[in-house]
């Protein structure tokens, strides 16, 4: 199956979820051309930007412990999985890339559903 790029433009994928993946549904907005947003997650500071079909998640690991990063972490992905939508209604699909998962990092990619 080939994978399509299904990009994060508010036409094709939309952003508006996006704050309610963060602690208390807030953080702040980089604007419209940065697409970066920060706020808390597990009360750690994260960092998601939006790239054509991706959104990075990074965990800022520096200010804390690797047990708190790694807690944050999947406590992240359970929220993200909780607005993925898995149903055959939509086009769209999303998966999920960890291998930097002990940098705190999590990448998301939106795909267009393919019969091919």
């Amino acid at each position: 199956m080939k994978k399509i790029p299904a990009p994060i433009d508010e036409k094709n994928v939309t952003s508006d979820w996006i704050e309610m993946i963060f602690d208390d549904h807030n953080c702040i907005c980089g604007g419209h051309k940065d697409k970066s947003y920060v706020g808390f997650v597990n009360k750690c500071v994260v960092l998601a930007r939006i790239q054509n079909n991706a959104l990075w998640w990074n965990i800022m690991p520096e200010q804390y412990t690797e047990s708190d990063v790694q807690e944050t972490y999947n406590i992240l992905l359970e929220r993200l999985k909780e607005y993925d939508s898995t149903d055959d209604s939509t086009s769209i699909y999303c998966e999920y890339w960890d291998r930097l998962k002990h940098d705190g990092c999590l990448v998301q990619e939106f795909y267009f559903k393919n019969d091919d």
